[in-house]
């Protein structure tokens, strides 16, 4: 489990071949989380492993459908290191079908997301996954706004 010692935000890498959602979705995130998370962005599962293996990431978020590596065959490359295989993994991806969500649990993920997904909730999911306290936040429950991810 990623360790913060709060002073510093969390950091978070996310894989996604479409280069506006993953933007409007860091910017989001790091707005929507008070400072709390940092994000770096890789636009396919290549890309994504060789900066999870030359940096320090506490969550990967990925889409499925990317090329040359797919955020399934990334996933399971990162299961399969060592270094990085207890590396808590969000699925955020437009095309979810069942056998894809039957291997991303097998590969031990710990949430999928189906797009479009507002900030909100793609955010409340990482809190929940790397801990964080969300009590006292304002982005924690009393957001309204409609800000979807496309």
């Amino acid at each position: 489990m990623p360790t913060n010692d709060l002073s510093s935000p969390f950091h978070v890498l996310i894989a996604d071949d479409y280069f506006a959602f993953a933007q409007i979705l860091a910017m989001g995130l790091e707005s929507y989380s008070e400072g709390r998370l940092r994000c770096d962005l890789c636009d396919d599962g290549a890309n994504a492993l060789h900066r999870l293996r030359n940096e320090h990431y506490d969550i990967l978020l990925t889409d499925l459908n990317m090329v040359p590596m797919n955020g399934l065959d990334l996933i399971n490359e990162v299961r399969l290191d060592s270094n990085l295989r207890h590396l808590p993994t969000v699925v955020i991806s437009g095309h979810l079908e069942p056998l894809e969500a039957r291997r991303a649990i097998q590969f031990g993920v710990q949430a999928m997301l189906c797009k479009p997904a507002s900030i909100r909730k793609v955010w409340v999911t990482v809190a929940r996954v790397l801990r964080i306290n969300l009590s006292g936040m304002g982005s924690e429950g009393d957001y309204r706004g409609g800000a979807s991810l496309h």
